[in-house]
């Protein structure tokens, strides 16, 4: 639930500079909140995951430019009558690895540009505060740490997003 709800909050704020709005502001970070929060309900109660997919579509927003919530909604059903026909899934998986892995190199690049370009573009990085709490957080969560407490183990991403938001709270009652 932590690492999903860090993922959102960062996700709006960057699918927000791409697209040029604020969509913390609007539609409200309470509204989008709410609205994954029951997505995930939605998904848990039919036996299946949380929706953690903003990255992507901030990488598609990034790649394609296009920033129409029709065409994006248009999309999304297709997508969805296209997951529950067998042999379009078949398709998909007779993509050699090889291509998918380069397809995903590149979402996950573009991703990464995003975030820095927020980074840059907020002159995040002219406070050693700041940087102290980026480069810790890209270390534990890149670098694997893992925590285990009785039988609660904290993933590296869980745990980079705790302390960054510990660390973030206490240097700024500094």
């Amino acid at each position: 639930s932590i690492c999903t709800m860090c993922e959102h909050i960062g996700d709006i704020v960057t699918n927000g500079t791409v697209v040029g709005k604020n969509f913390v502001k609007d539609p409200g970070l309470n509204r989008t909140m709410l609205g994954d929060g029951l997505a995930t309900l939605v998904a848990g109660l039919l036996g299946s995951v949380p929706n953690t997919s903003y990255g992507e579509n901030t990488s598609v927003l990034a790649i394609t430019k296009n920033y129409n919530p029709k065409i994006l909604k248009r999309t999304a059903i297709m997508a969805i009558i296209l997951s529950l026909i067998g042999v379009f899934g078949a398709l998909i998986q007779s993509v050699p690895a090889c291509v998918i892995g380069g397809i995903s190199l590149q979402l996950y690049i573009m991703i990464a540009w995003v975030g820095f370009k927020n980074i840059k573009d907020n002159k995040s990085y002219k406070s050693i505060k700041n940087l102290v709490i980026i480069i810790l957080m890209l270390a534990i969560g890149l670098g694997g740490v893992t925590l285990t407490i009785g039988s609660v183990t904290l993933s590296s991403l869980a745990l980079s997003a705790i302390i960054g938001i510990t660390i973030n709270y206490i240097a700024n009652k500094l």
